[in-house]
Formats: structure tokens, C-alpha cells, sequence
């Protein structure tokens, strides 16, 4: 059975969401059951957002790392316009690396909240 959680905080001053997945991804089921909970939150805004993803918390399992980014291509294609990821793990680095490559997404990645959010207002300039 898929158990995880994302703890979605939107920063009005900035017009960013800061994401939180707490997940270890074993399964594909597991990359539905994450996959659905961006779509649960995002789908309902009716617009692209940028946002910053906090990776203390989230860890792929043996073997699901290339499907996983199939699964995170989606949720930025479908619902992200700048994104940056903070704190990912060596393993999960890799596959956001190689997912971004794949399906043309971002990988963008920032030693911290601050500094990420400095790189989307620079994206935002240069858009």
C-alpha cells in the first residue's frame, strides 16, 4: 500500500509554492499515489505555478528511479512554469537529472529556500 505525504505552503509575498513530499517511492504504485497528490492540489488552480521542492524527506527505492521520472516529467509539464528542487538526496538527484533530459523538464537545484527563490524571480525576468 502507497503511504506518503506532500505538504503544499504558498508564499503570497513571492506567488511560489513551497512543496514538501515526505515519501520513500518503492512501487509504481507508489508513483501514482504521489503523482495524485499533485494532481489533488494543483489541478484545481487552473494555472502553471512556480514552485520549490524540499527533498529532506523524499527518497526513491531500488529500481523505480526511471519510472518515478516519467511520473515527475507529468506534474511539471502539467503544472509547473519555474521549479527548483532543495536538499535531494545523491540518488535522487541523479534521476531528476536524467528525467529532465528525457522529457525536457526542469532540474534546477538550490542549496536552499532562499537561494531557490532568488533563481525563479531571475527566471522570471528573463522569461
Amino acid at each position: 500500500m502507497a503511504t506518503g505525504s506532500i505538504r503544499f505552503e504558498y508564499d503570497e509575498g513571492h506567488d511560489v509554492y513551497i512543496v514538501y513530499p515526505k515519501w520513500k517511492i518503492e512501487s509504481e504504485a507508489d508513483c501514482q499515489a504521489w503523482f495524485q497528490q499533485y494532481v489533488d492540489f494543483f489541478g484545481h488552480l487552473g494555472r502553471k505555478v512556480d514552485a520549490i521542492i524540499v527533498l529532506d524527506e523524499f527518497k526513491l527505492g531500488e529500481r523505480i528511479g526511471s519510472v518515478w521520472g516519467t511520473y515527475r516529467a507529468e506534474v511539471h509539464k502539467r503544472f509547473t512554469r519555474h521549479s527548483v528542487r532543495v536538499h535531494s538526496d545523491a540518488k535522487v538527484g541523479t534521476y531528476v537529472s536524467t528525467s529532465g533530459v528525457i522529457h525536457r523538464v526542469a532540474t534546477d537545484e538550490t542549496k536552499d529556500v532562499e537561494t531557490a527563490l532568488q533563481l525563479i524571480e531571475l527566471k522570471r525576468t528573463h522569461a
